[in-house]
């Protein structure tokens, strides 16, 4: 795979941007532990002072959740099933509203990559219904997302995205979408009309 410097850079950009509160509130962490140590933890023995530190060391990685960035990567592969797995999720306090309650698919894929081998990779989300815990007032558009990535076709995420996309054959008059802000382009465009970035083709993922 060779991707222009551009989508590289957002990648890196992404991951930058994602590290930066982690690294800020484990340096604070660190230097709580540090300056009062002494008076958080008394004259506690090791089997007490230890794993309290290893617990305050561990909470920017919960609250930072720095283990999706981890988890995250950039990939593509023919499709070769598509699954969808619908959740409900509840968030207290949101937007003002006692709690929100909404359905949401998870789009995966099983993917035949380059090395040959078979993963299944997230490949999008959508929210279904979403009022306060009652059904209704949404859209299911399943169908349509499950569509876009049919058997055959080419996927590819990039990092830090939010989704993958379609990259579709280079004689295919379809149009192209783009892998950082997900818009739609006409066939033939070699840089997004929104965001300016290069447009992934499949040249630039066989190289």
């Amino acid at each position: 795979m060779n991707l222009p410097k551009d989508l590289k850079k957002y990648a890196l950009g992404r991951l930058f941007k994602k590290l930066v509160p982690f690294v800020l509130l484990e340096g604070v962490v660190a230097a709580v532990v540090i300056l009062f140590g002494e008076r958080l933890f008394g004259k506690t023995g090791p089997g007490f002072r230890i794993p309290a530190t290893v617990i305050l060391f561990l909470v920017p990685v919960f609250i930072t959740k720095i283990y999706t960035v981890l988890a995250d990567s950039t990939w593509y592969g023919t499709v070769k099933n598509v699954s969808v797995k619908t959740v409900m999720v509840q968030e207290a306090f949101s937007k003002g509203e006692r709690e929100g309650t909404y359905m949401k698919n998870m789009i995966y894929l099983t993917l035949e990559e380059p090395s040959g081998k078979t993963k299944i990779r997230k490949a999008d989300e959508e929210k279904l219904q979403i009022n306060r815990g009652k059904l209704g007032g949404g859209t299911n558009t399943s169908e349509a997302v499950t569509g876009r990535f049919c058997e055959g076709v080419t996927a590819f995420h990039l990092y830090g995205t939010d989704r993958a996309v379609v990259i579709p054959p280079s004689d295919s008059r379809c149009d192209r979408e783009c892998a950082v802000c997900l818009s739609d382009n006409p066939a033939g465009t070699q840089t997004c009309r929104v965001c300016g970035h290069t447009i992934v083709s499949h040249e630039m993922l066989t190289k």
